[in-house]
């Protein structure tokens, strides 16, 4: 992934055949879920089984939430370094 500033994806690519696996994403901080939604998307596209991220502090600000449940993603696993706000059923 290429940013040109914070919360906004440049470009993104995948190094490998993705084809028939199940992915694991792992991200350090998962803000807007925007950049976790269009990895899954664009790994989707490329022949993936599933898509699942884990994130270590999930912020989940703005409709973050809408993202992912909207998103490719199968499943969001987070830690508990920040309180959830809501619940989601990925």
């Amino acid at each position: 992934k290429r940013r040109k500033r914070a919360n906004e994806i440049e470009s993104m690519s995948i190094m490998g055949d993705v084809t028939g696996q199940d992915i694991v994403l792992i991200d350090d901080i998962c803000d807007t879920a925007k950049t976790l939604a269009k990895a899954a998307e664009l790994i989707m596209q490329n022949g993936a089984n599933s898509v699942r991220a884990v994130c270590t502090h999930p912020v989940l600000s703005e409709n973050a939430y809408d993202v992912v449940e909207k998103s490719m993603l199968t499943e969001l696993i987070v830690t508990d370094t920040i309180p959830l706000k809501r619940h989601s059923d990925k």
